[in-house]
């Protein structure tokens, strides 16, 4: 941004929506570049440089008809990423623990794991599935449970499923920091998603989910559609999204109807 700015390029800054709390350590070194124009993805510390675009969350919303699940599910994919040096063995214990009772005797459990050793656990897994693979076993799910990145996140709520989020915790040493909370308590505040420290997950949460459908609007929630590119940082107005179904979305509902 530094090179371009220099040329007269302009540019755009959008930050994280990991970020709900103020800027990442990037944003802060991009603000100081003259002329760049910096995008918060929450309102609420939009102020000084920085406006509100809107969040990547925002094309998403609670089925408010779902389909309400009380039998046993069959596939179900935990993935708690690929991290080198993080394992995460306390989540991978505890859906272990709950599984049988959500499951069906022959379920099919994708895990994905990452560094996490799971010697001891009568358990299949992997440490890294395929991306195309597991973007299909995700579709094919009846239910997600994962650690709570943005970019995973995403891909679970664009196949519709409210996922279970077990974020990863410093404390633990399970990441750098405890941005997969500022993640997760954002789903969750928003009902996209169930938000839990792995050592307090329960089986209620497991359906509390299950009950739940997400809805995906191919709306352009940021700062840089078109209509906006004119707007001063800090003076910028989001639209309403126009909510629109995609051909994954309508045949989600059905197969959930």
């Amino acid at each position: 941004m530094l090179a371009a700015r220099s040329l007269g390029i302009e540019c755009h800054y959008v930050e994280s929506a990991a970020r709900s709390d103020g800027p990442s350590l990037t944003g802060k070194i991009v603000s100081r570049i003259p002329g760049v124009r910096l995008y918060s993805q929450y309102e609420r510390w939009a102020e000084g440089p920085w406006g509100y675009g809107g969040s990547v969350f925002d094309g998403f919303g609670l089925d408010e008809t779902p389909a309400i699940r009380e039998r046993s599910v069959g596939r179900v994919v935990v993935t708690f990423g690929t991290m080198r040096g993080y394992p995460y063995r306390r989540a991978v214990n505890a859906v272990h623990r709950l599984l049988p009772e959500f499951t069906t005797a022959d379920a099919d459990v994708l895990w994905q794991v990452g560094d996490t050793p799971v010697d001891g656990l009568p358990i299949t897994s992997s440490n890294l599935v395929p991306a195309r693979e597991l973007r299909q076993a995700i579709d094919d799910a009846d239910l997600v449970i994962a650690h709570a990145g943005v970019g995973s996140s995403l891909q679970f709520l664009d196949a519709g499923h409210c996922p279970v989020l077990l974020p990863r915790s410093v404390k633990h040493r399970e990441h750098i920091d405890d941005h997969q909370w500022l993640i997760a308590n954002e789903l969750h505040a928003r009902n996209l998603a169930v938000s839990r420290d792995a050592d307090a997950l329960t089986v209620d949460d497991i359906r509390l989910a299950l009950s739940r459908r997400v809805l995906h609007s191919t709306a352009t929630p940021f700062a840089l559609r078109s209509d906006l590119i004119d707007a001063r940082p800090g003076q910028v107005d989001v639209a309403a999204p126009v909510t629109t179904w995609s051909d994954r979305e309508q045949t989600a509902r059905r197969r959930n109807s």
